[in-house]
Parts: C-alpha cells; sequence; structure tokens
C-alpha cells in the first residue's frame, strides 16, 4: 500500500490495475469438534498483473496466517479453531480482501462435526428414529452404535441412554449389545422365533421369525436318531422372515415302532421346542437284527435276575423256574448288565456265566438244568443231547461261541456236571471236586453256581466256604451269584459281620434289592454302622435305605453320624436330622447340622428344645446363626419368651451384619424384627438404606450368570454373581436399571427376569435421610429433590448446596455432573462465586454463554474476557458483548489485540458500541473500505478521538481504487490535525486522472492545488503529466480563464506537444490562447480503449478515396487512443477501430467525419481566427462563387496569419 501512495504521489499511474479473483468465492467445509482444520483460498490475478493486498477475518475462530500476500497467484491458508466447540455448533462469517485490484467478500461456514459418524448422527433425531435404522439396515445400525462419538447424539442426551450405552457398549457380542441396548431403551421389542413346523419328522422344521430384531438361537437334540449339522441360528439365516432348518434322521439308530425324539431351539431370551417323532414300520437286514439283540439283551436281562432271586430263594422257589424256562425259550438271548451289577466295583464281571452272545446251544443247555431242578431227568439229558449237537455244529461251521472263555470249559463243566447229577453216586463227587479245583485255583468265579449245583451242602460248611467266597472276592471276582452267597451266609451267620468294608456293603447293596437282608442280619448290619469311623459315599443310602425296612434309634444314630461326617447340610441331610432329634438319639453336633442344614426359614419352626439349647451355648458359625435367629424372628409370636431371651444376641448379631452391608431373605426377617428409630445412629443410617433398598433379582434364564445395575447418577456399574437363579442387590435409586449377564459377559435387558423387594420397613428410610445426609442414598434422594424443584423454578439456597456438594464425589457419572452442572448454571445468578472457580471446560456452549451473561451482570468483566479468549465463543449477546469490550478496552489502557479489536468491531456492527470503543476502533481497526467509512462517521457524530483513521481510510481508498467517497474522505483529513504532502499529492493525482480519463468532476480545491504546483514549479516539464493533462483539460472545458490561468495554459501546451500528446480539447484552448495551425487544421478520432492493448483503424476519405485502408491507431496516453488527418470542404472521413489482430466483424467502434464549412464558421466567429486551412477552405469557396471581395479578404488573411505563424512558433 504504501508503495501505491508514493507512486500516486510523485503523479505516477498503473497502467493497468489487477483483476481480482478469489477461489473459492465461499467456503463451506466441515469441522471435526475438538480440531484445527486448515484450508486455502486462493487469491489471483486474472490479467497477470502483480497482485497485492491484506485479508481479514471476522470471525474470533478464523485466521489467516499470512494476512499479507504479493503475487500474481497467493494461496492463502485459513486456520478454522474447533478445539473448544461442540458438535452442531456453526462458524459464520466473512473474510474480507483489500487489495490492489479492489475489494471482495468470502463468506465462510463451518460446521462443528465429529467427523463422518457426526454428520449421520446429526440426521438421527430421535432413539425412535435410530431403532428404525437398526430396523430397516442392521448393519449401518451397527457400524453407528460402534462410533465412539455415539454417545454425542441428540437423543443420548438422556442420563439413561447415555448410562445403557455404557453398560452395553464393551460386550464381546456387538449386535447381541445393540439389540438389548434398544430392548433396555424401550424403543423395540424383543426378537421373537417361533416353530410352524408341529412335528420334524421330515427332517425340517420351518422357523418364522415373529418380530424383527438380532438372536442367536442354539439347537440341541434329544434322541438318538437325529443329527444336527447346524447348531447355531442367527438372523442371518432367514429370508423374508423364514427359514427352513434342516436335520438328519439317522436311519441306523432307529427301531421300529415309534422313535421320539426332541430339537430344542433356546436363547438367552426365548427357548421352544419341536417334537420329531418317527415310525418305522418293519426293519431289515442290520437294522432288524441290531433291534433283535437289543431286545434279547432285555430278555436275558429278565432270566439273570430271576437266576439270582432263585438263588437267594432256594430250591422252595419253584416259581421262579417257569418264568425263567419262558425267558429262555425266546428265540435268542444276548447278555446284560443287571441291577445288581450297580452294586458291583468298576471293572468287575457281571455275573458267572457273562456271555457276549447266548447261542442255541447253550441256551439249551441252560433250560436242562431248568429241567434237572424241577426232577425232569429224561428231558435234561434229551436237551444236554441237543445243546451238544448244535455246539458241534458250530464248531464245524466256524462260529465261535462268545460267551465261553478257553475251549468251551463253561459249557463242558455244566454239560458234565448235568450228567454226573443225572448218574448220581461217586461220579457227582468227582465232578464237584473238579470244579471246585476250577473255582478255587484258577479263579473261575463264573463256576459257582455249577459248583453249587453239584454240592448243595457246601453252603453248611461253614468257615471253609466263608473262605473261598472271600477268596473270590479279594481276587476282585465282582460276580452277582457271589454276592448272593454271602447275602445268605451272612443271614445263616450276622456275626460274620464285623465291619461295613467295600465287600459288606456291596452284599447289603444286592441283598436291599432282593428283598434281603432279615432282621437279624439287619440289626447285624447296624451294629457295625455304630462303629464306623470314616464314611464313604455308598454308607448313607444304604443304611438310609436299610432303616426304611427295619427303623431303629442305634441306626438312625448312625446315619446323622455319616451324614455329620461327611459334611451333609442339604435339605435331605435336614430332614435325617429332624428325625434324629425327634426319636431324641444323643450324637454331638446334631443340633448345629440340623440348624445349619435349615434350607427355608419360614417352612416350620424349630423345635423348642434346640431354641432352648442355643440360648446359653451358642457356637454356630455365623451362617447358623443367622439361619436360627431368621427362623425364631419369623416366629416370634409362638415364642415370644425365648425370643426375648435371643433378643440382645439377635439384635447385635444384626447390627453387625447391618454394618457390613450384607442382605438375603433371612437377614431381611432379621431387620425387620430388630430394627427401631431408638436404635438407629449415624452408622447404621449410612448402610442401612442400601439393606432397605435391596432387591432380590431372579432370573428366568439358566444361561444367565450375574446381574448388573445400571445406575444413570453413578459412575460405576454393580456387578453381582447370581447364586441358584437370583441375588442380592442393594438399589440406591428409583431410575436403576437391571441388566443380566451371561458366562460371556453379554448383557441382557431386564425382562429376563424379575426384581422383588427384600426388605421394605416403612419409614426407616427418612430417619436415615436425617441422621446420614451425606450418603449415597440421601445424597440421590437429594438430588432427585432438587432437580424436580429446578425443573418447576429458581433452586432454593439448601438445594443449590446440595448440588454444589454433590459435583465433589466421585461416585457420580460425568453425565450426571454435566446434568448437576446444566442446573447451577441456570441458577447462576445465586452462585456466582461457583461459576468463577468452576472449570469452563465441563460445560457446553449454551451453558458456557450463560456463565458470561452471569458474569458480566454481576460485573466480573475481566473473567467473562478470559473466558471469550479461552473458549473462542460465537452466541454472545450484543449488549453484553458491547459493555465486555468497553471495560477490558479501559482495563487493559488501549492496548491492541486482535480478539479484542474483532470482537469490538462486532459491537459496533450491532449497534452497541459506545465512546469508549469507537475510540479504540479509531486507533487500530481496518477493514473494508466500507466498514472504515461508516466507523468514521460514527466517530464524528459521537466526537471522539479518530487518531489517523482519516488517513488510512483515504490510504485504503487510493491502494484498492474504492473511491466512492473519496472526496468526502479528504475534506475530513485536510481538515484533521495532520496532513501530509504525500497523501495530498496521492489524493490529487488521483483525482487528476479520475476526471481525465473517468470523465469524473472533481473539486475546485483539486484545480487549485494543481495550479499552485504549477506556479511553484521552475518548469512545466517538473509537473506530473497527469497534472497538465488534467489542468489543460479543464482550460478547454471552462468558459473563461483569468489572464494567469491563460499563462498557465501557454505555458503547459508546448510541452504536450513536444512529448507528442495530441487530443481533440486542444482546440477549445484557441479561444484563450493561440493554438499551432497544425492542431486546429486537423480533424481528431478520439477513442478511450483499454490500457496494454493496441489497436487498428481501417479508413478512406471520400471522395478521393474508395476503398479503405487499415493503419496503426497510436496511443497518445493510458487508454486514450488519437488519429488525425487533414478534411478539406466536403470530405468525408470514414473509420472503423479494431484491436490489432481482431478478426471479429464487428468493430470497437465506428463513425464518421464531414467537413461542414457553416458549422467552421461558426467556430471561427465564437473561437477566433480559423486555421489556414481553414483560410484555404474559405477562399475555394469564393473562388467557387466569384466573390472577389471575400476571396481578396481571405488571402490577406491568410497572409496575415502566415507572417504571425512564423513569428511565433519560428516557422520556416
Amino acid at each position: 500500500m504504501r508503495e501505491r501512495i508514493n507512486r500516486l504521489a510523485r503523479g505516477i499511474l498503473n497502467p493497468e490495475r489487477p483483476e481480482l479473483v478469489v477461489i473459492p468465492e465461499r467456503l463451506e467445509l466441515p469441522v471435526r469438534r475438538g480440531e484445527l482444520l486448515r484450508t486455502e483460498l486462493s487469491v489471483n490475478s486474472a490479467n497477470g498483473i502483480y497482485l497485492k493486498g491484506l485479508i481479514y477475518s471476522d470471525h474470533i475462530c478464523v485466521r489467516v496466517l499470512r494476512p499479507s500476500f504479493g503475487n500474481r497467484k497467493n494461496q492463502l491458508l485459513v486456520e478454522v479453531d474447533a478445539r473448544k466447540l461442540q458438535a452442531g455448533e456453526e462458524i459464520r462469517g466473512n473474510l474480507k480482501l483489500v487489495t490492489d485490484g479492489g475489494e471482495r467478500t468470502v463468506p465462510f461456514l463451518f460446521h462443528v462435526t465429529d467427523g463422518t459418524a457426526g454428520n449421520i448422527l446429526e440426521k438421527l433425531e430421535s432413539l425412535e428414529s435410530f431403532a428404525e435404522v437398526a430396523r430397516l439396515e442392521p448393519e449401518a445400525a451397527l457400524r453407528i452404535f460402534e462410533y465412539r462419538e455415539f454417545p454425542t447424539a441428540a437423543f443420548m442426551r438422556d442420563l439413561k441412554l447415555r448410562a445403557l450405552y455404557e453398560a452395553f457398549r464393551r460386550g464381546p457380542d456387538r449386535a447381541s449389545a445393540l439389540e438389548e441396548f434398544l430392548v433396555a431403551a424401550g424403543a423395540k421389542k424383543r426378537a421373537l422365533v417361533r416353530a410352524e413346523t408341529e412335528n420334524g419328522a421330515e427332517g425340517a422344521i420351518t422357523l418364522l421369525q415373529l418380530r424383527e430384531g438380532y438372536f442367536r438361537l442354539t439347537a440341541t437334540a434329544e434322541g438318538s436318531f437325529i443329527r444336527l449339522p447346524k447348531r447355531y441360528i442367527t438372523i442371518s439365516d432367514f429370508t423374508d422372515g423364514v427359514y427352513e432348518y434342516e436335520f438328519e434322521l439317522i436311519s441306523k439308530a432307529l427301531h421300529e415302532g415309534k422313535n421320539e425324539g426332541r430339537i430344542r431351539f433356546s436363547s438367552e431370551a426365548m427357548e421352544f421346542s419341536v417334537p420329531v417323532t418317527v415310525f418305522r414300520e418293519r426293519l431289515s437286514g442290520e437294522a432288524r437284527e441290531r433291534a433283535e439283540r437289543e431286545r434279547e439283551k432285555e430278555r436275558f436281562a429278565h432270566y439273570l435276575y430271576l437266576r439270582l432271586h432263585y438263588a437267594v430263594s432256594g430250591d422252595s422257589a419253584e416259581e421262579l423256574l417257569d418264568e425263567m424256562e419262558t425267558a429262555l425259550a425266546e428265540r435268542h438271548a444276548v447278555s446284560l448288565r443287571t441291577e445288581a451289577e450297580e452294586g458291583a466295583e468298576p471293572g468287575s464281571t457281571v455275573d458267572a456265566v457273562q456271555p457276549a452272545a447266548w447261542n442255541a446251544a447253550m441256551r439249551c443247555l441252560l433250560r436242562a438244568e431248568l429241567a434237572f431242578r424241577r426232577g425232569e431227568t429224561e428231558r435234561c439229558t434229551a436237551l444236554i443231547l441237543e445243546a451238544e449237537e448244535k455246539r458241534k455244529k458250530a464248531v464245524r461251521t466256524g462260529v465261535l461261541l462268545p460267551g465261553e472263555r478257553g475251549d468251551g470249559f463253561l459249557f463242558r463243566y455244566l454239560a458234565e456236571a448235568l450228567r454226573a447229577l443225572i448218574r448220581g453216586g461217586e461220579q457227582v463227587h468227582i465232578t464237584a471236586e473238579r470244579v471246585l479245583s476250577a473255582l478255587s485255583r484258577e479263579g473261575h468265579v463264573e463256576l459257582l453256581p455249577v459248583y453249587l449245583l453239584l454240592s448243595p451242602e457246601s453252603r453248611d460248611m461253614g468257615e471253609e466256604y466263608y473262605t473261598l467266597l472271600l477268596g473270590l472276592y479279594r481276587r476282585g471276582d465282582r460276580s452277582p451269584f457271589l454276592f448272593a452267597e454271602l447275602a445268605g451266609l451272612y443271614e445263616k451267620s450276622p456275626e460274620r459281620i464285623r465291619e461295613l468294608g467295600r465287600m459288606e456293603l456291596a452284599v447289603l447293596r444286592f441283598g436291599l434289592s432282593h428283598k434281603l437282608p432279615g432282621a437279624t442280619a439287619a440289626a447285624a448290619y447296624t451294629a457295625a454302622a455304630a462303629s464306623v469311623k470314616s464314611f464313604t459315599a455308598l454308607h448313607f443310602p444304604l443304611l438310609s435305605a436299610l432303616y426304611e425296612r427295619y427303623p431303629s434309634a442305634e441306626l438312625l444314630t448312625a446315619i446323622c453320624k455319616s451324614l455329620i461326617r461327611s459334611d451333609r447340610r442339604d435339605a435331605e441331610a435336614h430332614s435325617w436330622y429332624m428325625r434324629g432329634l425327634e426319636q431324641k438319639i444323643r450324637l454331638t453336633g446334631l443340633n448345629e447340622y440340623l440348624v445349619s442344614s435349615m434350607q427355608n426359614h419360614t417352612e416350620r419352626a424349630l423345635p423348642h428344645e434346640i431354641l432352648l439349647y442355643f440360648v446359653y451355648d451358642n457356637r454356630l458359625d455365623e451362617r447358623s446363626r443367622e439361619k436360627l435367629y431368621a427362623n425364631l424372628a419369623h416366629f416370634r409370636k409362638q415364642e415370644r419368651e425365648l425370643w426375648e431371651e435371643y433378643r440382645k444376641q439377635i439384635e447385635d448379631f444384626a447390627l453387625g451384619k447391618l454394618l457390613t452391608g450384607s442382605v438375603n431373605s433371612r437377614l431381611a426377617e432379621l431387620y425387620r424384627a430388630v430394627l427401631r428409630d431408638d436404635i438407629l445412629d449415624q452408622r447404621l443410617a449410612a448402610v442401612l438404606p442400601g439393606i432397605l433398598n435391596t432387591r432380590r433379582i431372579t432370573a428366568k434364564s439358566d444361561w444367565i450368570r450375574s446381574v448388573v445395575v445400571v445406575y444413570p447418577e453413578l459412575q460405576k456399574v454393580e456387578r453381582v454373581r447370581l447364586e441358584k437363579g437370583s441375588a442380592y442387590v442393594p438399589v440406591y435409586s428409583d431410575q436403576a436399571v437391571f441388566l443380566f449377564e451371561d458366562a460371556y459377559e453379554n448383557r441382557f435387558a431386564a425382562s429376563l427376569g424379575r426384581a422383588e423387594a427384600v426388605c421394605s420397613i416403612p419409614g426407616l428410610k427418612e430417619r436415615c435421610a436425617r441422621l446420614d445426609p451425606e450418603g449415597r442414598p440421601a445424597m440421590l434422594a437429594a438430588l432427585r429433590s432438587s432437580v424436580a424443584e429446578s425443573a418447576s423454578g429458581r433452586l432454593s439456597p439448601e438445594s443449590l448446596r446440595t448440588v454444589r456438594l454433590a459435583l465433589d464425589e466421585r461416585m457420580l457419572s460425568e453425565g450426571y455432573k454435566s446434568f448437576l452442572r446444566g442446573i447451577l448454571v441456570r441458577n447462576g445468578r445465586e452462585c456466582v462465586d461457583y461459576l468463577l472457580s468452576a472449570d469452563k471446560s465441563l460445560f457446553d456452549s449454551a451453558e458456557r454463554t450463560e456463565i458470561f451473561r452471569v458474569l458480566l451482570d454481576a460485573g466480573h468483566w475481566m473473567e467473562a474476557w478470559e473466558l471469550i479468549q479461552e473458549f473462542r465463543m460465537q452466541e454472545l449477546p450484543g449488549d453484553a458483548l458491547g459493555k465486555l469490550c468497553s471495560q477490558v478496552i479501559l482495563e487493559r489502557m488501549f492496548p491492541e489485540d486482535g480478539m479484542l479489536l474483532m470482537l469490538s468491531a462486532r459491537a459496533f456492527h450491532a449497534g452497541t458500541a459506545d465512546s469508549v470503543i469507537l475510540d479504540y476502533l479509531c486507533e487500530f481497526y481496518n477493514g473494508l473500505t466500507a466498514e472504515m467509512s461508516c466507523l468514521l462517521d460514527a466517530a464524528a457524530e459521537a466526537q471522539v478521538e479518530t487518531y489517523d483513521l482519516e488517513e488510512r481510510l483515504l490510504a485504503q481508498m487510493l491502494f484498492t481504487g474504492e473511491t466512492g467517497q473519496l472526496d468526502r474522505v479528504f475534506l475530513r483529513f485536510r481538515d484533521g490535525k495532520k496532513t501530509t504532502e504525500l497523501m495530498v499529492r496521492a489524493y490529487m493525482t488521483e483525482r487528476a486522472a479520475c476526471y481525465f480519463l473517468k470523465d469524473e468532476e472533481p473539486g475546485d480545491w483539486v484545480f487549485q492545488y494543481l495550479e499552485l504546483l504549477m506556479r511553484e514549479a521552475q518548469a512545466a516539464a517538473q509537473v506530473p503529466l497527469i497534472y497538465r493533462l488534467a489542468l489543460t483539460r479543464h482550460y478547454a472545458e471552462a468558459e473563461a480563464l483569468s489572464e494567469e490561468q491563460e499563462g498557465l495554459a501557454e505555458e503547459i501546451l508546448p510541452g504536450l506537444l513536444d512529448e507528442g500528446l495530441y487530443f481533440s480539447y486542444y482546440k477549445n484552448l484557441a479561444r484563450f490562447i493561440p493554438v499551432p495551425e497544425e492542431i486546429l487544421d486537423r480533424e481528431c478520432v478520439e477513442f478511450r480503449g483499454s490500457t496494454g492493448c493496441s489497436y487498428e483503424i481501417r479508413m478512406r476519405i471520400l471522395p478521393d478515396e474508395t476503398e479503405f485502408h487499415l493503419e496503426e491507431l497510436p496511443c497518445m496516453y493510458m487508454d486514450r487512443f488519437v488519429k488525425r488527418a487533414v478534411l478539406f470542404d466536403g470530405e468525408r472521413w470514414e473509420y472503423e477501430i479494431r484491436k490489432t489482430g481482431d478478426s471479429e466483424e464487428i468493430p470497437e467502434i465506428s463513425g464518421a467525419i464531414v467537413r461542414d464549412t457553416e458549422e467552421k464558421e461558426l467556430q471561427k466567429e465564437t473561437a477566433g481566427a480559423g486555421s489556414r486551412y481553414d483560410c484555404l477552405n474559405a477562399m475555394v469557396r469564393h473562388l467557387g462563387r466569384k466573390d472577389e471581395s471575400a476571396l481578396r479578404a481571405e488571402m490577406t488573411a491568410f497572409a496575415a496569419g502566415e507572417d504571425l505563424a512564423a513569428e511565433l512558433f519560428q516557422l520556416e
């Protein structure tokens, strides 16, 4: 700008101004919240002329890093500061360009967003709209839910939704988390799937999605003939709400007739099943054989069961023989584990005969045994022969006997034994010795029934026979026939039951399943049980079964003893302890275990003697004492005296538990019984509200492992594991939300369970709040009251104190604290001290604006100013802004501050600027010419000091070419306290140029100043050319000139002609001063073109020239082009002007000049004597008229003019 002024002051005009081009013409971009955005603005010269200028921003959040520039192409870096702004705000304003190519305003609008996510979230106006997106585009909704900026959505300002989002956002199954979030928020109902198929017999089940949403079903099969290729089903498997779930039916696993199974579909939220019933008419091949083998197993199992009963019952049980005959008469028989085997140890043999497949030969041989037992010897012999024949045939055909070991000794020994018995005599003894040898020495326990068939009197051998059986057991034989013999032996000799070892327990178990033992043996078992010191898992079930048959106090004592030694405290054990108490058995620890095993303290009252027992000798553990006290508290009306005896220890116990915050259904019973107003103190009041607000949460699904309690007001969620499907959770707020969590930490809405109050005692909550007003429950209740009060109006001092104290609590969530801070802001006039000390970054933009108002109203000007400085606040009220700027200017003693200057200008434009602001702006403000001009007018009206504003404004007008009010500003500048010759000369140059080149009429003072310069100059050539041109043109257009002016004109004109400058207005000067004939004799075509361009003229002079010819059009000065030519009377000069090289048919300008004699005569009369060419034209005209007198006069005048011109202009 200074260079421009200096050139103007020297009278130098730029031939051409740069053409300003700004790209883009408007800035509108998004800017991420919390970030700095930098963008570029191109300021270029369209015509390639060097462009200089400055750029200003009118917004405190937008600045140009290098505001001054100069080049043909300029890239300006614009920085947008959104670090303290919030999503949804807008930065709106203008960039103001002041250049030597003119002024330009570039509007800008920056939208503060959270990025792409923020743009999307801005379109979600409500939770319902987000739920609709989730319904139509689940994947898009899930991506939105995953955005870090999701909590900034408009609908997420709700504290409950924020708390739910925090609870769900870290779940491993993100789709499930989104679904449950919407369900918990009440935006949708849970997804629902049901089966349309009633029976899946065809291998497919049609599933219908009745309600949309995310789910993950797990399919499980119940039935060995069902195979599921796909275990998990999700929404992606459905098409238009339908899914055909296919599975396989395993034909090999189907049996004849009705095959029943089921496929169960389950998730955390729903469960249903579809029956699968398949009918198989006939089986063929391998399947039929497999089914037959299964039936044979069942039949043989029945045979073995009967056989064992026969062995226990003896030969008198003749009715069993027929049943065994029927079982063996079936077509096949296959072995199966018997129920007696359950008493055997793992890995033992099942029975004495244990074949894997009983063939016809063995079946026939067993029938022979039955025939012998009936005394049918002939039939027995025939069956033996038949069996041997079948065996030989099997050997010949290569069919093995899978039920025999070695070379078929079982079949051989049984057949030999039956033959010996038929023959009788010594052969029976010999055969028995052989079988006994194989049984005792080789351990073939399966021969025991054969040996007893040969030698039934062995049972009477006493110790020798017992030793044989004991040896078989110790070798590891666990045949039920062995246990049958031992059971029979114990019946005959119960004194052998000296202890309850493993063998005795196995024999007892066998006996109990076969209607044994008898009373005597049972007494022996009871006596042995009394001496047991180490009980196993088998003792209790066997002794309890024995007690059901032979109840006795001694056996009951043993049973209770086994339970106590096993530390049993379940419901079954409790029933036995109660029996023992009722039978008055004496057993150490019985009373204690009776109490500790009690499951439900409300089911029945403990016996009176138990309560008496523990009055003075109470060494129970805490859990047992809890059960004892809860039972007594529940039935205290029945035991009034004992209740009074227990009251002191119950109160001490209950209060101790209360102080630890423990709660369950039993403790709740105690609390209800003992808590009274007179025992409450501050310690109890601190924990009691949590107890009183405890809920028992019960889950409906087995998948659930924990319950999660979410508080909108609190920062942390509470997570409690479920025990037996329920949990006790203290609840501190009515706004609490219950969620459930599975083993994988996926969370679900509360619809999967129920909540019920546990310990509600009317009146105590209010009492606790009075005793402990700073406790969590009391604080939350007070805050809820304050929030309700704020919704209806201003807060009371007590409520304000409550809210302020709550903000220091770490347990409160940041969202709730933000909500409370908003309440304080709305009541800012009552808590100015808090607003002064608070961290302003914790508030949003609207709240900071309100804080700004409060601080101004309270007179805290500098604090309000610091608030604006730190957070770049935008929405500032104009009246308050004006007051603030005025105070800050006075406080800081008029420092130059960019932000203060910008805000002061904003206050000025808003019409709220006082004299202080005007004074400040006059000293420091620079902007667009129109703005500075308005400021100057306002300052003049307010009569404030303008400093150098006039000079700055005048210089800017001259620099930019915005000269609309140039004269008015110059006059104020001229009339000011200080003026500079440099600015005056620059102004005069501008006005002279505007007058000469643009035909803009200046004030008289301009020409007066130019005349002064001419008079002071030693030579006219020392005065700038534009001054001389403007002054001569002014003289040419004047009505009259003074002698001094005529002298100046005569001084200037020769110099212009010497410089080769010819203009048409020179002829007008002939009225006042002598003008050379070559000026007056010629006609001029004067054309105003473009500076820097060249033009050519196409012309002809008629009538002599009939064709146009082309000549260059001379440039006289800047954009003025002049062509001169001599025309005689009656000639016509036609011309067309075009740019050089322009092929356009339409010229820039065209016209014609005709020599008009009468007009020239008139000019001659007004301007004086004409030129020599005028005289020549006149002589030609008089000659043509033959007017000799007129001709002589013209010739005399021409000769005189020639002599005078020669003398004045030294013409030769």
